[in-house]
């Protein structure tokens, strides 16, 4: 009996390692399952979350609305764990596949009272991002330009790291954060 759950949870273990789906669980060990119970095997998606990567002064597509904001995400696709087919990641892929004027089902919550921009503009600033983490960076950028153009206020210095893996890949915004 031991040696049985022993060789249970090494297959358990090697299925979890290599991330496998119910889908390449069937794939590999075909048998009849119904679509009911299909589902009833399926665990709820975990809401995902993304940073607004605009600033409510800078005009957004030609909008003059501050009702309009941008998203940054990455889309994942590569080869599965499981060596089966492709890994695409879900919800940035479904945004991806979204067309100008689609609606999404999303929420709002408020940025970290923490994690604003200083409330006066003579204040230096330092800003380190990685990826898709400089879209609330990039926000802020957005409203110091805003702030710089119209002149109403004096800007302290910024400074801002940026870190990424690829530069022919990863610079997000790189035109944008060139300028």
């Amino acid at each position: 009996m031991h040696l049985e759950r022993l060789a249970a949870n090494l297959v358990y273990n090697k299925l979890l390692q290599k991330r496998y789906s119910i889908i390449d669980i069937l794939k590999d060990h075909p048998t009849e399952l119904d679509f009911g119970s299909y589902i009833d095997i399926l665990q709820p998606l975990t809401s995902r979350q993304y940073s607004i990567s605009s600033s409510p002064l800078q005009p957004h597509n030609g909008s003059s609305s501050s009702n309009v904001a941008s998203i940054t995400f990455d889309v994942h696709k590569s080869p599965s764990l499981s060596s089966h087919d492709i890994f695409y990641s879900v919800a940035s892929t479904y945004i991806a596949s979204r067309s100008a004027g689609d609606r999404i089902q999303c929420y709002l919550r408020p940025t970290n009272i923490n994690f604003r921009l200083p409330t006066s503009p003579d204040i230096p600033i330092l800003m380190v991002a990685a990826g898709t983490r400089i879209a609330p960076i990039r926000a802020f950028l957005q409203e110091r330009t805003y702030i710089a153009e119209t002149g109403l206020k004096k800007l302290a210095p910024a400074i801002l790291f940026y870190g990424y893996r690829d530069s022919s890949k990863d610079f997000l915004y790189n035109d944008e954060l060139r300028s």
